[in-house]
């Protein structure tokens, strides 16, 4: 046996009520991705200068560093000189 409903249709003050809130939702959407938008080409003119920035320092450090005199030999590792045992000289 079907389950009779009634149905009943939305009076236009209703409809419109709906629709006001539909559209209400939709406009508070589309605040939020434009804030959201912003933001991001804020931070990204923000960023953009900072990596060329620290680009430029890397580049700096190695060129300095290229003339600097060698590095000292490593006291750990593969290739370190062995060391005595502490009182044996």
């Amino acid at each position: 046996m079907a389950l009779l409903t009634i149905r009943r249709r939305k009076t236009k003050s209703q409809q419109a009520l709906d629709v006001a809130g539909k559209a209400g939702s939709a406009a508070l959407t589309f605040v939020k991705a434009r804030i959201a938008w912003v933001a991001g080409k804020k931070a990204a003119k923000v960023a953009v200068p900072a990596a060329a920035v620290g680009t430029a320092a890397v580049v700096v450090k190695k060129r300095s560093s290229s003339h600097d005199e060698p590095a000292a030999p490593s006291t750990t590792g593969m290739n370190a000189t062995p060391q005595a045992p502490a009182g044996v000289a």
